[in-house]
């Protein structure tokens, strides 16, 4: 199984402050895998940061991360 034979999740809207944030994300670092290319970002405006996946076969990118990370 892979990552893009998981399951789609539900985004269900939640009361958290980062909700307001239009996200503009910066990539902070990315690397290859088997499966495509993973980029790490962070949003410039509010610090959180999320996980995507681009697969090697043009699909569209697949968020990995299960919702934004609040920043530390």
């Amino acid at each position: 199984m892979t990552l893009l034979d998981a399951p789609p999740e539900s985004f269900e809207p939640s009361p958290n402050a980062l909700d307001a944030c239009l996200h503009a994300w910066a990539t902070e670092s990315a690397h290859t895998t088997s499966e495509g290319s993973l980029r790490y970002l962070r949003c410039i405006a509010c610090g959180s940061r999320r996980v995507e996946l681009r697969p090697y076969d043009d699909a569209p990118t697949v968020p990995v991360s299960r919702r934004d990370i609040p920043p530390r």
